[in-house]
């Protein structure tokens, strides 16, 4: 079996707006018991930012502004069914940041990390439950700022967005 999909979701609130774009690709082999997927994410986000009054009155920061950023990220794993309705999986995940709207412009990178982590799911009935837990590897890098001003220490970013450890809990119900 092989399975695709495109997945939109805009967000917006008071000082942000975003629309991510998502191109999730599965196959399954072995009678479905082991699970290959692909992720490939585009999100473009607008911030609004207020002023810094510490700031050089001629720069951006000085004054109210909306920040744009633009993620990329790229999801593969695998899962195998242990037991009946039990499965097992690892995950790796690249994600990269640039400033601005346009990812093809390599000057305007910002940061980049992969993580790494198990997964568990339970697949019931009416319901299922998937557990994540993703360690970020000390291969990051920081494209804006460097020597002392950079948010990468011993390898691991500390920049927005970049948590040192991530965990997801996805819950689902059929109907």
């Amino acid at each position: 079996m092989f399975g695709a999909a495109l997945y939109f979701e805009p967000s917006i609130g008071p000082r942000t707006y975003e629309m991510e774009t998502r191109l999730i690709l599965q196959k399954n082999f072995l009678d479905d018991k082991l699970v290959l997927a692909a992720n490939a994410t585009l999100a473009q986000e607008f911030r609004r930012l207020h002023g810094d009054p510490d700031a050089d009155p001629t720069a951006v920061d000085f004054h109210d502004h909306w920040d744009k950023e633009t993620d990329v990220n790229f999801g593969f794993a695998a899962s195998y069914r242990i037991v009946s309705n039990w499965a097992l999986g690892a995950e790796i995940q690249n994600e990269r940041e640039w400033a601005g709207l346009n990812p093809f412009d390599s000057g305007k990178r910002t940061n980049e990390a992969w993580y790494l982590g198990p997964t568990i799911h339970y697949g019931g009935e009416k319901f299922f439950v998937t557990l994540t837990a993703l360690w970020q590897l000390p291969v990051a890098q920081d494209f804006a700022n460097s020597g002392a001003d950079s948010f990468v220490v011993h390898g691991i970013t500390n920049a927005d967005d970049f948590e040192n450890l991530r965990i997801r809990l996805k819950v689902g119900f059929y109907f």
